[in-house]
């Protein structure tokens, strides 16, 4: 099913680079941040957070999402 979905070009390769929580396995963005700037503990605190660059499979989402009436 997968390789069906990268052959159509429903999926494709991605890089994301940024703030990533060990604690919840989530990139951060700024929205994540505090009033101070930080990330919170809920987020791993200063020692659950480090910067992050992956290679990930993303989905095209306008074939895929489901059809709203």
């Amino acid at each position: 099913m997968l390789e069906r979905l990268y052959d159509e070009k429903q999926i494709y390769k991605d890089k994301q680079e940024g703030y990533y929580s060990v604690r919840q396995e989530q990139f951060l963005t700024d929205k994540e941040r505090g009033p101070d700037g930080e990330f919170g503990p809920e987020w791993g605190g200063d020692r659950g957070i480090a910067k992050k660059r992956t290679t990930t499979s993303t989905q095209r989402s306008q074939k895929m999402a489901p059809r709203l009436s």
